[in-house]
């Protein structure tokens, strides 16, 4: 775990969660928001490409990725935890 400026940036560790994980170009930054949906509306307006056409949602977990200046894919989600 690193901190920048205030927040956390962790690193995902393989097989840690018992489930299988394909090793190649899969290692993507996630950072978790507030509101998803603020910052779908606004990365949409400035990032160079959108991976997916809509938000995706998996049970209370909302994400969206997108493609950065320098080509990395970024994934951005929230939990609700209702």
């Amino acid at each position: 775990m690193f901190e920048f400026d205030g927040f956390d940036f962790g690193l995902y560790a393989p097989g840690a969660d018992g489930f299988d994980v394909e090793f190649g170009d899969n290692c993507v930054p996630t950072f978790e928001v507030e509101d998803v949906d603020a910052a779908y509306d606004r990365i949409e307006e400035i990032a160079p490409e959108m991976v997916h056409d809509e938000m995706l949602e998996i049970g209370d977990y909302r994400t969206f990725h997108f493609v950065d200046t320098e080509g990395n894919e970024i994934e951005v989600f929230s939990v609700d935890p209702g």
